[in-house]
């Protein structure tokens, strides 16, 4: 490796994308993996393949197949831990928005009318988090319900007065307590 390929390797991506830009630095002085850190970086910035190719004075099928490689090397396999990793995050997330939400609505600068609009942004963070939290299994879609008959056998002897139904009553209640 040459001393300005070193250089290269060891520039913060940002500042090698600055120095391209000004003219400092010629983009096909790049090597393949600086390349395919400005792309990574470019295309997160919103640049789209042909200005990235323009940008880095390469060819857009170039750009194409070095974001296709890029796209492989990051690609995940589907894994349980990775899926409650990312839920988790994905809550947290969630609640420090609402929270800012709130906060901004609490200020004093603030209009009545634009107080209620982040109230409802805030709800609304609460309600699309529930919601993605119960399309993923990890929150009932309905409250449960238990649906059953009972049914009381007695020896021919009729339940006689008010007293005995409650007990029975209460008898079935602990049961079910108890079951769950």
């Amino acid at each position: 490796m040459s001393t300005d390929e070193k250089e290269f390797s060891e520039t913060p991506v940002l500042k090698l994308i600055q120095s391209i830009q000004s003219g400092e630095v010629d983009p096909s002085s790049l090597n393949k993996e600086e390349r395919q850190r400005c792309i990574e970086v470019l295309r997160g910035e919103g640049y789209w393949i042909p200005e990235i190719a323009q940008i880095l004075g390469r060819h857009e099928r170039t750009i194409k197949r070095d974001f296709e490689e890029i796209r492989e090397r990051n690609k995940l396999s589907p894994n349980p831990e990775l899926a409650k990793q990312i839920i988790g995050e994905m809550v947290q997330l969630a609640r420090l928005k609402q929270v800012r939400l709130d906060r901004l609505a609490k200020s004093k600068e603030i209009e009545a009318i634009e107080r209620g609009q982040l109230e409802y942004m805030s709800w609304r963070v609460c309600k699309d988090v529930v919601e993605s939290l119960q399309s993923l299994g990890y929150l009932p879609l309905r409250p449960q319900e238990i649906v059953g008959d009972i049914f009381h056998h007695s020896d021919n002897n009729p339940i006689k007065s008010l007293e005995e139904v409650q007990a029975i009553v209460s008898e079935v209640q602990a049961v079910a307590e108890r079951a769950g």
